[in-house]
């Protein structure tokens, strides 16, 4: 079942596309509106209707409290209309934007339900296949030069990392953008853990037992993790368009001073390792906020070393081929949505 405020928006808008005389057939799955429509509604409008289509669009998300992202990738008209409600992400997708021949006498073909929604009745929309053989034609070009984008979120523990990250997952979703979310914080774990190691053994490590491995040789395994981790998991994600979102990545050996304390390897080491090996993202991007603010959500360090790190990301941050900071001051929701808007105007 559709979420209620989805229902009753769909409601108004077809009521109002009949009201105001507006020729228009749902392509599928027109039985299910309003109240299972899913989230994605396609719809077929005649070209000059566009301009008082988009009016009406945005009429309806005023009305019911919705925002509206519209894609600028897509030929026509391509509307996603979303809201939070109790914390939860909740849209549809008017898809208005069909390459068809005479989609004028389709429309004088069109039929009107029981519930008053006029569609297409069956065998008159076909929709096309995507052609397997051009994917393969593309391939080369796309492993040397990935279309997708890998995103790296940084800032100190309390910041909001994992929540942002979260709910920009879910908002790139819903705008129909490719999205893959990952957690690199320690490491990308293609290689074997320690606890991985054991379990070829007889003997498991005890809880709270320090690894005898010299910190040196263990940095330097997570280091060719960080590495494999980056060609065999974000790297075919790339290749196939998605935007990768990470948080932490490498970063966390370049930053926070508990990884060099406990494995006890030099302080330029990570700085050699990161400039020529490990792969650099293709955009950075700092939540930072007041250090007092973040170390009330969270006392892992103190206020001084807090500021500090916001610092040296900073720093990192404005050396990256793009960086963005963003203040974790307003609500999580509203964080993700103005980091999810420049990401999409960008594309």
């Amino acid at each position: 079942m559709s979420h209620p405020l989805i229902s009753k928006a769909l409601t108004w808008f077809f009521e109002e596309l009949n009201n105001r005389k507006v020729q228009y057939a749902v392509l599928r799955k027109e039985e299910r509106i309003p109240d299972a429509a899913g989230n994605d509604i396609d719809i077929l409008f005649g070209k000059d209707k566009y301009s008082q289509v988009r009016e009406m669009i945005r009429e309806c998300a005023d009305k019911f409290g919705f925002k509206v992202y519209e894609r600028r990738d897509v030929e026509g008209l391509y509307s996603i209309l979303y809201t939070f409600v109790e914390g939860k992400l909740v849209f549809f997708r008017l898809d208005c934007a069909h390459k068809m021949k005479n989609p004028d006498a389709l429309l004088r073909a069109r039929t009107q339900n029981e519930k008053g929604i006029y569609y297409l009745p069956p065998g008159l929309h076909k929709k096309k296949s995507k052609s397997r053989f051009k994917n393969l034609l593309t391939y080369p070009a796309r492993f040397l030069f990935p279309p997708g984008k890998f995103i790296v979120i940084v800032g100190p523990d309390g910041v909001g990392k994992s929540t942002t990250a979260e709910l920009m997952a879910q908002l790139l979703e819903a705008f129909h953008i490719p999205v893959a979310h990952m957690h690199l914080g320690f490491r990308p774990r293609i290689l074997p853990t320690r606890k991985g190691f054991a379990s070829f053994g007889k003997e498991k490590p005890a809880p709270g037992e320090k690894s005898k491995t010299p910190g040196l040789v263990r940095f330097l395994y997570h280091a060719l993790d960080y590495l494999l981790g980056y060609f065999l998991k974000i790297r075919p994600l790339l290749i196939r368009g998605r935007l990768v979102i990470g948080e932490r990545y490498f970063y966390n050996y370049l930053v926070d001073p508990r990884q060099k304390k406990e494995l006890k390897f030099p302080p330029w080491l990570p700085q050699l390792v990161y400039a020529l090996f490990i792969p650099k993202p293709d955009m950075v991007i700092l939540l930072s906020n007041d250090p007092e603010t973040i170390y009330k959500r969270r006392q892992e360090h103190s206020i001084e070393e807090i500021s500090r790190q916001i610092g040296k990301y900073r720093a990192i941050g404005q050396k990256a081929e793009s960086f963005l900071e963003v203040k974790t001051d307003k609500p999580a929701e509203e964080v993700a949505v103005s980091i999810v808007k420049k990401l999409t105007d960008d594309r």
